[in-house]
């Protein structure tokens, strides 16, 4: 199936996927199969331009028509989709349980955690943390407690951001 445009002084005006039914209905238009006749009142066939594109990473975002030595081309135009961000929420809150599941999961054993602890030096904060450590039912991810912890057991923030995500997982 052929699309046309309608074109005056150089310029799209319509667009049609075929020749609109009021036209056949002046002097046996529709039976014209001259491509120069049809050219000479103003109508054009379209020419579509491919362009390869990767659908996962790239959408059509619209169409360029553009009247070259008398045709007219219909290119498509290709932008990038956006960056997908991360989807995943980091959770507030996880229990004990789940961080030391996670833990145990990943080769840190719930001794180093404890060694880590008791390898500050502030005797208060060694103290609090231990405490925080033993006995609190739930860690949430803004409490500095986890990143002080973290740091101490060689894990950066995205990684801890990380561990709650997975740990959240288990129940």
């Amino acid at each position: 199936m052929s699309n046309y445009v309608y074109m005056e002084d150089g310029v799209m005006k319509e667009y049609h996927d075929i020749l609109p039914k009021s036209w056949r209905n002046i002097s046996g238009l529709n039976l014209i199969n001259d491509e120069d006749y049809l050219n000479d009142l103003g109508w054009y066939k379209v020419v579509k331009v491919q362009i390869e594109y990767d659908p996962d990473i790239q959408y059509v975002d619209g169409q360029i028509y553009e009247f070259k030595n008398g045709d007219v081309y219909q290119t498509p135009i290709i932008k990038s989709k956006p960056p997908v961000e991360n989807p995943t929420m980091v959770p507030e809150q996880i229990s004990a349980m789940q961080i030391r599941l996670w833990l145990i999961k990943n080769n840190i054993n719930l001794t180093q955690v404890q060694g880590a602890i008791d390898s500050i030096e502030d005797v208060l904060l060694r103290d609090e943390l231990s405490v925080k450590w033993e006995y609190a039912p739930y860690f949430e991810r803004s409490n500095p407690f986890i990143d002080q912890v973290g740091s101490i057991l060689g894990l950066n923030s995205e990684q801890i951001d990380q561990a709650f995500i997975e740990a959240s997982e288990y129940t």
